[in-house]
């Protein structure tokens, strides 16, 4: 099986819960859906504004 770290990267037979914890902690949002790994950006400065805005009305 290919690590996340190795130079299968990425994994041919698709992400683990393995691979997921060997990636550094680099702050990055990252999560597995049926073997895919899905990043995302953290929210926005904006974004967090209008949300409150949005849950206090």
């Amino acid at each position: 099986m290919a690590s996340a770290l190795s130079d299968a990267y990425p994994p041919t037979d698709g992400w683990t819960t393995d691979d997921l914890d060997a990636l550094p902690d680099d702050g990055h949002r990252r999560e597995l859906l049926d073997g895919v790994l899905i990043m995302s950006s953290s929210p926005t400065a904006a974004h967090q504004t209008i949300a409150w805005r949005l849950a206090g009305s």
